[in-house]
C-alpha cells in the first residue's frame, strides 16, 4: 500500500525541459473532504479529484471549487482514477467501478470477482484497461471493463504504481518490482529495468524520446522505450521521490518526519535540477 508519509504534490502544467517557470500558484477551494488528494482525471472539461479518505470531487470550473460526488460509491479510498473514452474509472479498496453520469452513479466495472478487492492502480491506454489489484498482478479488458484476463504475475509480491505508452510499448511500474513491458498492447510482459538501481518507482512519465521513472533512489532516464535506464538526477539532495510531471516537478518524500515536501523543476539539462520553494495547501 502506499505509504502514509506521502505527501499532496502539487503541479503546474507548462512546458517541459529549461522553459522558466513564471506562472503563479493560485490556492483552489478544496477538496477538503480527507488528508491526501491521491489522484486527479479529466472527462472532457470536467476535472475530479480521488481523495484517500473521502471519496472522489468534481470541478467544472478548472479546479476553482468542487463537490463530492460518490455519495453511492462503496469505498471512500480513492487510489487512482482513469478516463475510458468518456467513462470515469475509481480503483478503491473495495474494487474497481465506474461511472458514466460525473459520479451520480457508480457500477462495479465488470463482475471478476477477482476484481473485488483493493485495486492499487487502473489506467486506459488506446482503449485498453489496465486495473491492477494489492498483489495479484495486472488485469486487462478490451471492452471496457465488462471482461478481464489475468496477464501478468510479476507482480504477485508488489504494488503497482503507474502506467506508461511510449513507441509503441506499454509499461508498468510498481514499488519493489522494477518496470516491466508489453509490445502488444498488454497481452504479454517482459522485463524493462536493465539499468535501474532502484526497484521501488513510484512514477513513469513520457515527454518526447524520453521516459523517465521516479523512483525511491532518484530518477532514471530512458531513450529507447524502457530498454535501458541511466540515472539523471544531478543537482538533487534527497532522491525519494514520490511522484513526478514530466519532470517540471517533482514531490521529494522524508521518510520518519512529516513537513512541506522539496520540488526541483529541471535546470539547462536533463540531469539537471533546480530547487523550488513552496507553501503548503491545495494550488493550481
Amino acid at each position: 500500500m502506499k505509504s502514509a508519509l506521502r505527501l499532496v504534490t502539487y503541479m503546474i502544467l507548462v512546458s517541459l525541459l529549461g522553459r522558466p517557470l513564471h506562472a503563479q500558484w493560485v490556492k483552489t477551494n478544496g477538496p477538503y473532504g480527507g488528508p491526501i488528494v491521491n489522484c486527479f482525471a479529466t472527462v472532457g472539461t470536467k476535472l475530479f479529484a480521488g481523495v484517500s479518505d473521502d471519496g472522489v470531487y468534481l470541478s467544472t470550473d478548472s479546479g476553482v471549487s468542487w463537490k463530492r460526488v460518490s455519495s453511492n460509491l462503496p469505498s471512500i479510498h480513492i487510489y487512482a482514477l482513469a478516463n475510458d473514452d468518456g467513462t470515469l474509472l475509481a480503483a478503491t479498496s473495495k474494487g474497481l467501478f465506474s461511472t458514466v453520469n460525473d459520479g451520480a452513479s457508480w457500477y462495479p466495472a465488470g463482475e471478476d470477482q477477482r476484481l473485488d478487492t483493493l485495486i492499487c492502480y487502473v489506467a486506459s491506454i488506446d482503449s485498453i484497461v489496465f486495473a491492477a489489484p494489492y498483489g495479484n498482478g495486472i488485469f486487462r479488458s478490451s471492452d471496457h471493463g465488462n471482461t478481464w484476463t489475468h496477464v501478468d504475475s510479476v507482480y504477485s509480491y508488489a504494488q503497482v504504481s503507474s502506467f506508461a505508452s511510449s513507441g509503441g510499448f506499454i509499461l508498468s511500474a510498481s514499488d519493489g518490482g522494477g518496470i516491466i513491458r508489453s509490445f502488444d498492447n498488454g497481452v504479454t510482459w517482459e522485463p524493462a529495468d536493465s539499468g535501474l538501481l532502484n526497484k521501488f518507482v513510484s512514477s513513469l512519465n513520457v515527454s518526447g524520446a524520453y521516459m523517465f521513472a521516479a523512483t525511491m533512489g532518484g530518477i532514471f532516464v530512458s531513450t529507447d522505450h524502457g530498454g535501458s535506464w541511466t540515472e539523471s538526477d544531478s543537482g538533487m539532495t534527497i532522491k525519494v521521490v514520490s511522484s513526478m510531471v514530466t519532470v517540471l516537478l517533482l514531490t521529494m518524500e522524508s521518510r520518519g518526519s512529516r513537513r512541506i515536501p522539496d520540488s526541483y523543476r529541471p535546470g539547462p539539462s536533463v540531469s539537471g535540477y533546480t530547487r523550488l520553494e513552496f507553501s503548503a495547501g491545495p494550488y493550481l
